[in-house]
């Protein structure tokens, strides 16, 4: 018997979308699946649909909980699931009915700890490629270096891999966006191979009210900072090889983050203490990785108050130009 599949899919308020999605899941040609559907407390239909399909099928399994948030709802997928590989399918997109069986037979052809496959990005005008790979074998450490230089992008639903390499990474409960960007550093290191795939079978659709593709507010900007983060911290621990860029890329989101908070006036806030304290703190360990422009910033704002202060207000000012000048345009 081929290898059992956990396909673990984390909802909330995705009505509108949901139907075609688990239609989608349902039309694979990979049948030895368990499909996990985790409802973080919707208040809209979400809940009912997830019970008609697992009504429909057994092979779908609802969990019903207390909004907690995208993290937690992916830990509970995890901790329920008993397959040998786990998938993941975001509830507002779709996949090709191969997708999973094209993906399961590569792994065990090639003797890998899982698979990637290519991606499509769906607007609502026209679909565009995200990122299309050659058929390949990636192997360590490239497959750590990629991930933590940004050289692979983070998109956890377009893989599928072994439950063993999940049995040592859960998600921080408390991200609740990004969050595969947190745990691929360790999810890539668990793994000794994978295998990379050219077929175009995840439809990522773009979503103007999702939280990827809103403005960040002032939590998400502390909150991708507390990501990098970690990251440098695993890197200091299993991947030094990646530290001048995973330390110079923590820099500039604890800068980016400190200018809004001081253009709304809340340097006093205690996220933008820990802000000010990681760059006072640790700037000799990433200043010599810096570009010009960063360390132009790092040292007015400490050593130079008045000019940061003044580059600060421009930058501000001529932002809001440009936004209006884009509504402008828009409306016309």
């Amino acid at each position: 018997m081929m290898p059992l599949i956990s396909i673990i899919v984390p909802i909330y308020n995705v009505e509108k979308y949901l139907p075609a999605c688990l239609d989608s899941i349902l039309a694979q040609t990979y049948k030895n699946m368990e499909i996990i559907m985790v409802d973080d407390g919707s208040p809209d239909g979400s809940g009912a649909i997830c019970d008609e399909y697992a009504s429909r099928d057994s092979r779908f399994v609802v969990i019903h909980q207390k909004n907690s948030g995208v993290s937690v709802a992916r830990n509970t997928g995890l901790d329920h699931a008993t397959g040998d590989y786990i998938g993941f399918v975001d509830p507002d997109d779709w996949i090709e009915p191969n997708m999973y069986e094209t993906m399961m037979t590569s792994v065990l052809k090639e003797g890998c700890d899982g698979a990637v496959c290519s991606t499509l990005l769906e607007y609502r005008s026209h679909t565009k490629v995200c990122e299309r790979f050659d058929y390949h074998i990636g192997h360590q450490p490239e497959l750590t270096r990629g991930i933590l230089e940004e050289k692979l992008r983070t998109l956890l639903w377009r893989t599928l891999i072994k439950k063993s390499v999940w049995d040592t990474v859960r998600f921080t409960p408390q991200t609740r966006a990004s969050e595969d960007f947190e745990v691929f550093p360790r999810l890539f290191y668990g793994c000794t191979s994978l295998v990379f795939l050219p077929d175009l079978f995840y439809h990522w659709r773009m979503r103007s009210d999702s939280i990827t593709h809103t403005e960040a507010s002032l939590a998400h900007r502390v909150q991708n900072f507390r990501i990098f983060r970690s990251r440098l911290r695993f890197c200091e621990e299993h991947f030094p090889p990646s530290i001048p860029h995973v330390s110079r890329r923590t820099a500039s989101r604890a800068l980016n983050a400190l200018r809004y908070f001081i253009n709304e006036k809340k340097e006093a806030a205690s996220e933008a203490q820990e802000l000010i304290a990681f760059l006072r703190d640790e700037r000799p360990r990433f200043s010599p990785h810096l570009r010009l422009k960063e360390k132009f910033h790092l040292f007015t704002y400490f050593s130079a108050r008045p000019i940061f202060m003044l580059y600060n207000h421009f930058f501000f000012w001529n932002r809001a130009r440009v936004m209006k000048h884009k509504q402008k345009n828009t409306h016309a």
